[in-house]
């Protein structure tokens, strides 16, 4: 009985790098000191086609962003050290990152109950779309796609 070699046992679908058939994806940072929260957002993104990278805290996710030069940044609101808001701050006075995309998360938009519904936070003196926890995947599909291709506008 004849073997197959080892890079054709695996399916086919697995031996295709995604470059092959696909766009490059765009990469995005999620900023959540939640262990939890960040690997749920983090899956639904990869699981549509988007690069992920993670920081639980504000300094990494800075650095993390002057390396990667992300298409977008995730950040939660209240995070320990530096918040959502100052990490933003920081970010668009560098230069390269003056026009980084953001969406905010926070519990503290969720006084219904009821998460993925979006809004609008200020931080550095720009309005940034927000979307309530706990997440909707629908929600925050839709709210990344739209602010990839340029619409900042909360719903």
């Amino acid at each position: 009985m004849t073997r197959l070699p080892k890079d054709l046992r695996k399916p086919l679908w697995l031996r295709i790098k995604r470059s092959q058939f696909m766009k490059p994806a765009a990469e995005i940072i999620i900023l959540e000191d939640d262990r939890t929260s960040s690997a749920l957002v983090a899956v639904f993104l990869r699981n549509a086609g988007y690069e992920v990278f993670e920081a639980s805290e504000g300094r990494s996710a800075i650095e993390l962003a002057k390396k990667k030069r992300p298409a977008l940044l995730i950040a939660d609101v209240m995070l320990p050290g530096m918040n959502g808001a100052e990490v933003v701050r920081e970010l668009i006075e560098i230069p390269d990152l003056s026009e980084l995309k953001v969406l905010f998360l926070s519990s503290l938009l969720s006084g219904s109950g009821t998460g993925g519904v979006e809004t609008t936070l200020k931080a550095a003196g720009r309005d940034f779309p927000a979307l309530a926890k706990p997440l909707d995947k629908e929600a925050l599909l839709k709210s990344v796609g739209r602010i990839l291709q340029g619409e900042r506008e909360a719903v």
